[in-house]
């Protein structure tokens, strides 16, 4: 009789073991399909940048000489105030003075909604850091991206990448 007891006892110990396994890899799985859904958008929101002009000014591909031809830093973002009009780079810093200038978007995806929160600055080639932005206009700007799923907030990609012009 003891040995039937002890023999149930371990049974439910590897049981319950195998369960919290299952478990635990369930939840990675699901996080990591999150990852991967939050990387993608992010690089897709940054390939989508830079396939634009560089600058309003630069639309109709006049070659600019001096950075003072760009756009205002305290003006980036889409014109008009038409989030759907995306026709240069800095666009994708939203309409200044609504959410902190700020471009928000969200996705519908399979593994839940995403929230994308894109911004703009300019930067000097020698400071690229977000802590030192410059507020007067440079050949380099910063777009800075942040994806995150709306069943898990705590896990926020953010990406960031420096494009420069160059006039031939």
């Amino acid at each position: 009789m003891l040995l039937t007891i002890g023999a149930i006892i371990l049974l439910g110990t590897i049981m319950l073991t195998t369960n919290r396994g299952i478990s635990n890899s369930s939840t990675v799985m699901l996080k990591t399909g999150f990852g991967i859904d939050q990387v993608s958008l992010a690089e897709t929101v940054v390939e989508q940048a830079a396939s634009l002009p560089f600058d309003q000014a630069d639309i109709d591909d006049t070659l600019l000489t001096s950075p003072t031809q760009l756009t205002a830093a305290n003006s980036l973002g889409y014109e008009n105030n038409d989030p759907t009009d995306l026709d240069d780079y800095d666009d994708y810093n939203g309409r200044p003075g609504v959410a902190n200038g700020f471009k928000l978007d969200s996705a519908d995806l399979p593994t839940g909604k995403y929230y994308m929160k894109t911004q703009v600055h300019y930067v000097a080639l020698n400071d690229l850091d977000p802590a030192t932005w410059t507020t007067s206009q440079s050949f380099y700007k910063r777009l800075d991206v942040w994806v995150w799923n709306s069943v898990d907030t705590k896990d926020v990609v953010h990406m960031a990448t420096v494009r420069g012009y160059w006039g031939f």
